[in-house]
């Protein structure tokens, strides 16, 4: 026969029609009674045996440590897909449900994981509601976060920012630019467009100019369009305000 074909349906009736009545091998043949797949069931000394020889304590398993590589995701997944879990649906038994209890009777956690008394589980944490979470967010809105700083933030790198980041990432610059943006009513000096996308210029240089880098008169407000497109004609560096005013008089704004 070839590989991949099927059997039609008159060759099925001719060999079922041979095959009646044969007998195997009393050893191979099913018996009535008998389950098929049925498991082989192990003396209790023998799982003694085979638990000390295979779990021994401290033994290392021998993928600790090693990364599944991206196409072995990959192939494991399409394995798997469409397939149920075998204990879906199912409730443990009680008699199993008191052994494990007893077995984690008095274990201690790590602290970090651990629950603690007092705590919420799951959705009855009062903080995942809308409302509370809101007025949380609203609380911290615009305070600094001294605890998040340095080397108590998530993203610290060892201190390797520039000085120029530092500055910028300051309360005091960050009050600086909220001064500029509402004394020229939140609206760019260049074009009048109110709101948006919105930068602070600095009418002499930041690099420069170290003490005029937080000067309530040496900020502008301009758009993110209007702030490219001076730089991009006069550059980054030597910035004076006669290149400013050269820059806004040519929409008729002034300063």
């Amino acid at each position: 026969m070839v590989k991949g074909s099927k059997h039609s349906k008159e060759a099925k009736r001719k060999m079922s029609e041979i095959k009646k009545g044969k007998h195997y091998s009393p050893k191979t043949e099913f018996k009535k009674g008998h389950k098929l797949h049925s498991r082989r069931e192990y003396s209790e000394e023998w799982k003694r045996k085979v638990s000390k020889d295979w779990f021994k304590k401290g033994l290392v398993p021998w993928n600790k440590g090693k990364k599944m590589s991206v196409e072995a995701k990959r192939k494991l997944s399409k394995a798997l897909k469409g397939r149920e879990p075998w204990n879906k649906g199912k409730e443990m038994p009680e008699e199993i449900k008191k052994k494990l209890s007893e077995i984690n009777k008095g274990r201690r956690f790590s602290p970090k994981t651990e629950f603690k008394k007092g705590q919420y589980k799951g959705s009855k944490n009062p903080a995942k509601k809308i409302e509370i979470r809101k007025k949380i967010s609203k609380a911290k809105k615009g305070k600094p976060l001294f605890n998040m700083r340095g080397e108590n933030h998530p993203r610290w790198s060892g201190g390797n920012a520039s000085m120029n980041e530092r500055i910028r990432r300051r309360i005091e610059y960050k009050l600086w630019r909220k001064a500029i943006f509402a004394g020229d009513n939140w609206t760019c000096q260049k074009c009048g467009e109110k709101g948006g996308k919105l930068n602070v210029h600095h009418l002499y240089n930041f690099a420069d100019y170290p003490d005029l880098q937080i000067s309530i008169e040496n900020g502008i407000t301009l758009c993110k369009k209007c702030h490219r497109e001076f730089h991009r004609i006069y550059g980054t560096k030597n910035n004076t305000k006669t290149k400013l005013e050269k820059f806004i008089n040519t929409l008729n704004y002034k300063i």
